[in-house]
């Protein structure tokens, strides 16, 4: 009977010790409230931690919002990267866009004067000359107002051209004065009988 009895007696006392080491591989096995199991390296570290120290991972709501933050800066160099091409698209459409339709000849008179000769001292040679006046009618400040003056006989047939530029800066309703000068005339002075002025070319500043 005392045998029976001892040995219920270390069965007990195994099964308490059994049950220890149980609940000890447990408790190694399983995080506590201080501890928590990093989800890329699966290593035990502190739980407030935000960055785990064995992969440099970050934790929590830092590892959510740093994709978040790379991506919209990514979009926002993009955007700018973007409206950059397209101011500087649009600053080359309008240096390059031709307003000559809102410059209007008002006054142009043709005359042919003399001028000093290159080829010798004291001698004369004669030159068409325009002058006038133009007039900004549009609503943008132009700049590099051209004009072309072109000459005709009494036939109608263009007989002569002469280029130059009225004003470096017209602003809205603005007018201003010209002239403009050829080269020494090849023909007789009877046959630059009429003429016209067209604005060529005229910018927005």
């Amino acid at each position: 009977m005392r045998r029976l009895l001892g040995g219920v007696d270390s069965a007990r006392v195994e099964l308490r010790v059994g049950a220890k080491l149980v609940h000890r591989v447990r408790s190694a096995m399983s995080p506590s409230a201080d501890v928590k199991i990093c989800k890329h390296c699966f290593t035990s570290i502190d739980a407030r931690a935000r960055k785990c120290p064995a992969c440099h991972s970050l934790l929590g709501t830092r590892a959510f919002w740093a994709p978040v933050i790379v991506l919209l800066l990514f979009g926002a160099m993009l955007l700018m990267m973007v409206g950059a091409a397209r101011l500087v698209e649009l600053s080359r459409r309008r240096s390059t866009a031709n307003h000559s339709s809102d410059v209007t000849i008002i006054e142009s008179n043709l005359h042919l004067a003399p001028q000093s000769s290159y080829r010798s001292a004291g001698e004369k040679t004669i030159h068409p000359m325009m002058v006038g006046w133009v007039r900004n009618d549009g609503l943008r400040q132009l700049g590099n107002v051209y004009l072309e003056g072109r000459i005709f006989n009494d036939k109608g047939d263009l007989i002569d051209v002469i280029q130059g530029y009225a004003s470096s800066s017209l602003k809205p309703g603005e007018k201003c004065a010209f002239k403009i000068t050829g080269d020494e005339i090849l023909r007789p002075e009877s046959d630059y009988a009429k003429h016209t002025v067209v604005v060529t070319n005229a910018l927005e500043q």
